[in-house]
């Protein structure tokens, strides 16, 4: 079998020339700069969502207080009320134990997990307010 590695080899030994042939490029290599992350404060500040307000149940206002809230507003603040109370299975963090305010927002159940907080939610929101309020 003819090898082209060994002839290449005998042909540059007989020339005199050593090393590995390179090839000459026209344009020089360009090595691509690594990217530069932007840090936090070089971001612009994102604009507040107008998110509808609504009317909360006797229950939710017992947890999350009296103002109307938006829906990120009761989840945002049912989290708070979660941390505050230490409500979460330490074992399964998805847990969340209910204690007796916490119970009457979640239909009586005795635990939920945290995926599920907010088709609960939606029974407690009882009136959409109009922007202007």
């Amino acid at each position: 079998m003819f090898s082209m590695n060994k002839f290449i080899s005998d042909q540059l030994m007989e020339s005199g020339e050593t090393g590995p042939i390179k090839k000459e490029s026209k344009t020089p290599s360009k090595k691509k700069a690594p990217k530069v992350k932007k840090e936090d404060k070089d971001k612009k500040p994102r604009k507040p969502a107008n998110h509808p307000r609504h009317r909360l149940s006797p229950a939710m206002q017992a947890i999350v207080g009296l103002e109307p809230l938006s829906r990120q507003g009761v989840t945002a603040a049912l989290w708070d009320y979660i941390r505050s109370k230490e409500l979460q299975n330490p074992n399964d963090r998805r847990e969340i134990i209910c204690d007796d305010k916490f119970s009457a927002v979640m239909d009586g159940q005795k635990s939920v997990t945290m995926f599920s907080l907010n088709k609960f939610i939606s029974p407690h929101l009882i009136e959409k307010l109009p922007k202007g309020e």
